[in-house]
């Protein structure tokens, strides 16, 4: 009888157990999840972004070069409200 109470006693410290070590995988599982989903959204957006803007860029850049500017001898805007005068001296 002793030898069958142990065993109960050991089979329902091990059940404890095992639901114990299940949360804590259970656990582990979910904060991995988040962060892979985290992480494909993220990597998600970029590609998205990339697409859409691609055709955009090309675009711009088509129209900065088109006119043989020479972009390197241009005044930088210093951001001082004199930028406007520039950007008017060239349209």
């Amino acid at each position: 009888m002793a030898n069958i109470l142990r065993q109960i006693h050991l089979t329902v410290k091990y059940s404890a157990l095992l639901l114990v070590l299940t949360d804590v995988f259970k656990l582990i599982y979910s904060q991995a999840a988040v962060w892979h989903y985290k992480n494909l959204d993220i990597q998600l957006f970029d590609s998205y972004i990339e697409e859409k803007a691609n055709p955009v860029i090309g675009r711009l850049e088509q129209s900065m070069y088109q006119g043989k500017f020479e972009w390197s001898g241009s005044p930088r805007p210093t951001g001082n409200g004199e930028s406007h005068t520039i950007c008017k001296a060239y349209s």
